[in-house]
């Protein structure tokens, strides 16, 4: 095949140009050009007259626009000579030319073959191939400063044929020529991982391993700073072929390098693997220690506090995914997600819950070989499931790592401690029972920081249930209480719960109680999981029992309730991350009060309502949903937990649903802020149910509302500017959204600022498409901020389709995987299909689809 095209051409890979042997055919004639190449792109077949129109004359034609175009047509026949024709077919003009006549035409057919051609005649063909190009193709058919879509796709298969090229020249011997090509890609694309991803493995074959994993680290840090967005699963995985740092283990962690490295290599290449060991071997330290190393995102569930019945809530909450209706429906989006995108599922603390792991691992890996994620258990035993990899931890094998262990942990405690080499060795023959166990040997060097050296008593091979038989009563109750959190703690918290502060702080010097976070007011603890089932154990049936659950039911309360009134502000992201830390204990709360303390569990449900308006909390919005359908005296009328029932609801896509709590809840409701939950999840339904026009009643009506904060005016006004917007107006949607960013920055909250920032950017898109653009990737940067996921979720759909219109393909591409993702969590088929259109676009674009 040659790409010598002697005779006539029409050249379209850069400012239209007719040549006929050899010399160029003048057309002096803007508008000539521009219909001759609304003719070109569409060669061989019909264009309507009205398309040509705007193709030569834009939006504002002259008054004899067909006249004016027919005057063109004619002296266009007189410039193809006999070459080619223009000729009418009904309402329609026709260019008939030879196609490979036509540059582009032959660019695509000499791009074909070399993928079909051996290296040496696809470097040729290639080379051929670009050396068409003159400048961007179709330059006149540019509208608004966007390219026509034929001159994206040829611009798009140019920077394909160019990657090839370089690949080709690599396997050729010819790595700097290849490694010049593709720096020269990243220079005029930066966005374009998939040059990226051909540039560390062309500078991995040169040994230059250092400027690979710089390739790399700019590519992170532009698309975390210019998109907010992290790198691809190809590029990624394309890291893992990094050697990880030789040391894993750093600050109080003592050893296991060994299985550090075997952990390691086994994530990298299993699908489901468990950790075993008995308990207080050191399971969950020795993963929380190697987590960092990971390149895919981890998620981590622990299921220390959790019963069989809660398994799956605590997996899909992990996840962030949405299911209404049943258990099925859940594992079903579980495995989805696990199936679709590539993760590290952590699940910890398996052992007493192992047959409602067992069905859920069972459902998700009954298809293992299309599963991307992988699961890594923690246990005292085996999963016993097919596929399964085992790794048995023991405890620690040398006394080297036990003493570092048991004089670290001591110094903690005592930071005057000190031992000779003679109490050394007594230490050592002391703790044979123990078994290197690090748990048992942080519980021993608590023992001689606080009793000396000079006593010690036989240790049993039950070191916890030892220790803590030797605590005096009081402070056994003090730990049985503090059983009742399921999680880390603070003193504050635990003094609400026990009446008890500087106990505590004594309690955790025994090692009972492991400090997280020293900051001085900010400390908080941790009761290790055997800790805390002895102590569980102990507050079970108790006579205090029930006094510390009811105490432990109004902290949460009190939490909720003055966090709440903070998120308003701009405290909000702190406030939110208070509830956050505490949702186990806020459910466990809600578990015992709903049959207890039925009032308590109906004004605490229904306060976690005024929560999270632009996040999703799967396990707090599954226990809301579930108490407002119930039909429990004290629960089944109380207006702000219907208010909280239906935004649940309204999250896990049963719009119907939350439509029906929300009014239900509005006509009882009293309070200006019962008032405003009701309205506001009701705009927020009747949007989804195409309802526009009582949605943006519910928000005119919020606006009456007397004695609402700021942030709450924002909420009602961005959703009154996006309804504006839905519905053509864009003036009016302009003016609402900048009227809800100045509410915004009045209340100072972030997650308001983000909507109201989003608001505007879709308000603009309409308007400017390149400012549209650029007010969104503000938005998106509020919004990943304010941790606001469901204003960052349709921000990125929004940029991503603009993006595509402005022919920034690679950022699009960068945006559209997390876009998908979010939205498939959600379950919202609204957003899903959105997004899934704005992915044809850019594949009919690229020929690719992003995934991630």
């Amino acid at each position: 095949m040659t790409d010598r095209m002697s005779g006539f051409v029409v050249q379209v890979l850069g400012p239209l140009r007719l040549r006929r042997r050899g010399n160029d055919v003048p057309i002096n004639d803007s508008c000539l050009t521009a219909v001759l190449a609304c003719l070109v792109v569409h060669a061989n077949t019909p264009v309507p007259v009205d398309t040509l129109i705007e193709a030569g004359w834009g939006a504002e034609p002259p008054a004899h626009a067909r006249d004016s175009l027919e005057s063109r047509l004619s002296r266009l026949r007189t410039l193809l000579a006999g070459d080619g024709d223009v000729s009418w077919e009904g309402q329609s003009c026709v260019l008939r030319v030879e196609p490979r006549r036509i540059d582009a035409v032959r660019f695509e057919r000499l791009v074909a073959v070399a993928l079909r051609s051996r290296s040496q005649r696809a470097t040729t063909l290639l080379t051929r191939a670009l050396a068409l190009w003159r400048a961007p193709a179709y330059p006149e058919l540019r509208r608004d400063g966007l390219a026509h879509p034929q001159a994206l796709r040829l611009g798009e298969l140019r920077l394909e044929a160019i990657e090839t090229l370089a690949m080709h020249e690599l396997s050729a011997g010819q790595p700097e020529l290849a490694i010049a090509r593709l720096l020269d890609v990243l220079t005029a694309e930066p966005f374009r991982q998939r040059t990226t991803t051909l540039l560390m493995h062309a500078l991995r074959g040169q040994g230059r391993e250092e400027e690979a994993a710089m390739a790399y680290e700019s590519m992170r840090e532009r698309l975390e700073s210019k998109l907010h967005t992290e790198p691809s699963a190809e590029l990624r995985a394309h890291l893992l072929a990094k050697p990880h740092p030789a040391e894993c283990g750093s600050g109080s962690f003592i050893g296991r390098q060994r299985e550090c490295d075997r952990l390691l290599a086994l994530v990298a290449n299993e699908r489901l693997l468990t950790v075993t060991g008995q308990g207080g071997v050191g399971k969950t330290r020795l993963l929380r220690q190697i987590l960092p190393l990971f390149t895919d995102p981890v998620v981590l569930v622990e299921l220390c506090t959790v019963d069989s019945d809660g398994v799956v809530l605590a997996v899909a909450a992990a996840l962030g995914v949405h299911a209404p209706g049943s258990v099925a429906a859940l594992v079903a989006a579980i495995t989805d997600e696990l199936t679709s995108r590539r993760t590290v599922l952590v699940i910890d603390n398996c052992e007493h819950v192992l047959d409602a792991v067992r069905e859920l691992l069972t459902a998700v890996f009954r298809d293992s070989e299309t599963m991307a994620s992988t699961v890594v258990a923690t246990s005292r035993v085996p999963l016993g499931l097919g596929g399964e990899r085992v790794l048995p931890l023991t405890g620690l094998e040398t006394w080297d790592e036990v003493r570092a262990l048991l004089v670290r942990r001591a110094h903690a405690i005592r930071p005057g401690f000190a031992a000779t080499d003679a109490q050394l060795d007594r230490i050592r023959e002391w703790l044979r029972t123990v078994d290197g166990l690090p748990l048992g040997i942080e519980l021993a060097a608590a023992h001689v920081a606080t009793e000396g050296l000079d006593d010690l008593p036989a240790l049993p091979n039950d070191v916890v249930t030892w220790s803590v038989e030797r605590l005096d009563v009081q402070q056994r109750e003090l730990l049985a209480a503090l059983a009742v959190f399921h999680g880390e703690f603070d003193r504050t918290a635990a003094e609400a719960v026990t009446g008890s502060d500087s106990a505590v702080a004594s309690l955790a010097t025994t090692g009972l109680l492991a400090v997280t976070d020293a900051a001085g007011a900010a400390t908080r603890y941790r009761a290790p999981e055997l800790v805390w089932q002895v102590a569980a154990r102990g507050l079970r049936g108790s006579h205090q029992e029930s006094k510390v659950r009811d105490r432990h039911a109004r902290w949460c309360l009190d939490l909720v309730t003055s966090s709440a009134k903070a998120a308003k502000g701009p405290d909000e992201l702190a406030a939110t991350r208070s509830v956050l830390n505490a949702a186990k204990d806020i459910i466990g709360a809600l578990n015992w009060a709903c049959h207890e303390e039925p009032a308590l569990a109906a004004d605490l449900c229904g306060r976690t309502g005024l929560l999270f308006p632009h996040r999703s909390e799967v396990d707090i919005h599954a226990v809301q949903w579930q108490l407002a359908w119930r039909d429990i005296p004290g629960l089944s009328e109380h207006t702000l937990l219907l208010g909280a029932g239906a935004k649940a609801a309204l999250r896990f896509g049963a719009a119907p649903d939350a439509l029906s709590l929300a009014e239900k809840a509005h006509t009882a409701a009293t309070s200006a802020e019962e008032k405003y939950l009701a309205l506001s999840t009701i705009a927020l339904s009747c949007r989804d149910l195409s309802l526009p026009e009582r949605a943006e009643r519910a928000c005119l009506d919020v606006l009456e509302l007397e004695g609402l904060p700021s942030a709450c005016l924002s909420e009602a006004t961005a959703m009154l500017s996006l309804l504006a917007t839905t519905r053509g107006d864009t003036g009016e949607a302009r003016t609402r959204a900048n009227a809800a960013r100045s509410l915004a920055e009045e209340s100072g909250a972030p997650s308001r600022l983000a909507f109201a920032r989003y608001a505007q950017g879709e308000a603009e898109v309409a308007h400017d498409l390149s400012e549209g653009a650029a007010i969104l990737l503000d938005a998106r940067a509020e919004a990943k901020a304010a941790q606001a996921s469901l204003v960052l979720g349709p921000a990125t759909t929004t940029l991503a389709a603009a993006l595509v219109r402005l022919g920034r393909q690679a950022e699009a591409a960068a945006l559209l995987p997390e876009a998908v993702a979010h939205w498939e969590r959600l379950g919202s088929e609204p957003w899903q299909r959105v997004t899934a259109r704005v992915g044809d676009e850019l594949q009919a674009l690229t020929g690719r689809r992003p995934v991630r």
